[in-house]
């Protein structure tokens, strides 16, 4: 069955047809008991149209969800995950491009140049996380990186590349606290990934332009394992390493953008001073 989408002349041949091994599934929100999502997901990236956009877009509509990806030569990997079964309905990708659906996450693999994606619907799931990144020489697949940017609905941005949307409306910020390299640069490659550190955390919130101070939020403890979180209102917020139990110089302070129903991820690194 061959389906065509179609969002306006300024979209056309940039969402391609997309066809399905057969007929589509409607996933049924009757009894699940949880609210929508987050009305900031919703309407097709504004940004979408242009061909010379770069990035990652991303909406929902009508119970089913979008992903493009578009850069010039990176390849681009990432992953989703969810409380519920995730599945893939309709793709637009290379014969060298790859996309995984195992249980309730999705992994993908894009080669560079053109616009990929794919569809896919979830059930009743309380969240959907995301880690949208590229493919470079000595970075982690999926890490978080200022660029590519991701367009959230019709005229939105994720608060990066690595988050959370919540059918709860939750907001706020989480994430993990550690501390690399951890061991010399010139040592054959092994397990030299950052370790956890327990340390504390000062968020403040930061004013708009000519709105007053800057205040003090929250002040959380990262666990055994790192991992922070913070339940935050909307709003403009900065995060400062305040104490470590490596007594390190701490990294340096990272703004970040709370919007309703999504959870910013972030990692912090504290500097090791190995080299």
């Amino acid at each position: 069955m061959a389906r065509l989408i179609v969002f306006g002349v300024a979209l056309a041949g940039v969402l391609a047809v997309f066809a399905s091994s057969g007929p589509a599934k409607t996933v049924k929100a009757i009894g699940c008991g949880l609210p929508g999502w987050p009305q900031s997901v919703f309407g097709v990236p504004s940004v979408l149209g242009s061909s010379s956009s770069r990035g990652y877009f991303l909406w929902q509509d009508q119970g089913r969800w979008h992903l493009r990806a578009r850069v010039a030569s990176q390849a681009l990997s990432g992953r989703i995950s969810a409380s519920a079964v995730l599945r893939v309905t309709d793709r637009s990708v290379a014969a060298s491009d790859r996309v995984s659906v195992k249980g309730r996450s999705v992994r993908f693999r894009f080669s560079g140049g053109g616009t990929k994606g794919f569809d896919f619907r979830v059930g009743c799931s309380r969240f959907l996380s995301f880690a949208l990144g590229t493919v470079s020489e000595g970075k982690v697949v999926g890490a978080p990186e200022e660029s590519p940017p991701v367009y959230l609905g019709a005229r939105g941005r994720a608060p990066g590349n690595v988050f959370r949307l919540s059918r709860s409306f939750a907001a706020g910020i989480e994430g993990w606290l550690t501390a690399g390299p951890a061991c010399p640069v010139e040592v054959e490659p092994g397990n030299c990934s950052p370790t956890p550190v327990r340390g504390t955390i000062r968020i403040d919130r930061v004013p708009v332009a000519g709105g007053g101070r800057t205040q003090v939020a929250v002040i959380v403890q990262t666990d055994a394992r790192g991992f922070f979180h913070a339940a935050l209102a909307p709003g403009r917020y900065r995060l400062r390493v305040v104490k470590t139990e490596l007594g390190v110089q701490a990294p340096p302070a990272r703004r970040v953008e709370v919007r309703r129903g999504v959870v910013a991820r972030v990692t912090l690194v504290v500097d090791t001073g190995i080299r």
